[in-house]
């Protein structure tokens, strides 16, 4: 799509042309999570932030297991 408009290479809509673009999934843009206000953002922070320490909890937890089974 020459202006990513959504008209296709000669305006008949996407998915009319030779496939070669993003619609074929050639192009993928990076994900990113939208965050449009300040609540928003904290709501994401404290989210990541409790996923961090349940993942960070499960690696202590399976280090603690490799060391009593050296023991």
């Amino acid at each position: 799509m020459p202006y990513r408009d959504g008209n296709g290479p000669a305006g008949m809509g996407a998915m009319s042309g030779r496939r070669l673009g993003s619609c074929a999934g050639y192009y993928q843009r990076p994900y990113r999570p939208p965050v449009q206000t300040e609540e928003g953002e904290k709501e994401y922070l404290k989210n990541m932030a409790q996923s961090l320490e349940g993942e960070l909890q499960v690696i202590q937890e399976r280090l603690n297991q490799l060391a009593k089974e050296q023991e």
